[in-house]
């Protein structure tokens, strides 16, 4: 077989592999949230349109580097607090000792966490092996400007969407009655203290044919 034969046959395979895998990852959205399995959880919380995840690196005292992943995800976003909900009720049902009191618990959890309204603004929630780097909040740059956070949350149980070992980042949606998210905006990062920073595009971030962040 000719080389370009070859070449052409190769581009074919990993198109068709490129397309399964996408297909696989995206394939909660034709689901009720309440059919989605631990796979689909984990696909919406780390690698989504709402969800961003990658390696951070961060030296110790002793000048160590060390290494931890870092995710940020809109937990403002109806999937994410769905996701979050739907894992932590089928992580529950791995229990062999679960008892029906521990599952109305987890159910109500997730309503009073579904319920929540976030009209003024909107949550970003990062966790990292290095939550003292984040501590003071994190920039967010929409069309070249840049916003600090309004509020700066660390886990509080008395929150139903608050989660344990990140910290949750509040932003207005509108700044001295400016939206901040313009018409033809298509992106905002939240600049991280690491390399590389959680970039989100807008134009993505749509959910039952609604924006959702």
């Amino acid at each position: 077989m000719p080389c370009r034969k070859i070449a052409n046959a190769i581009i074919v395979v990993l198109t068709i592999f490129a397309a399964i895998a996408t297909s696989a990852s995206d394939s909660w959205l034709a689901k009720d949230w309440t059919g989605w399995t631990l796979e689909d959880c984990n696909n919406i919380l780390h690698d989504s349109p709402w969800a961003v995840t990658f390696a951070a690196n961060s030296r110790a005292s002793d000048g160590q580097v060390l290494q931890s992943s870092a995710n940020a995800r809109i937990l403002s976003s109806l999937v994410i607090r769905q996701a979050i909900g739907r894992q932590r009720e089928l992580l529950l049902d791995r229990d062999p000792n679960l008892k029906p009191e521990m599952r109305r618990q987890a159910q109500q959890l997730t309503a009073a966490c579904l319920s929540q309204r976030f009209d003024d603004g909107f949550v970003v929630n990062v966790g990292s092996g290095f939550l003292a780097d984040i501590k003071a909040g994190l920039e967010m740059e929409v069309s070249k400007r840049k916003y600090r956070p309004t509020q700066i949350l660390e886990y509080d149980p008395a929150n139903p969407c608050s989660i344990k070992g990140t910290i949750d980042l509040v932003y207005s949606r509108s700044v001295d009655g400016k939206p901040v998210f313009v018409s033809g905006g298509k992106k905002f990062v939240i600049v991280s203290p690491w390399k590389r920073d959680f970039e989100f595009n807008i134009e993505k971030m749509i959910y039952k044919g609604k924006p959702d962040f």
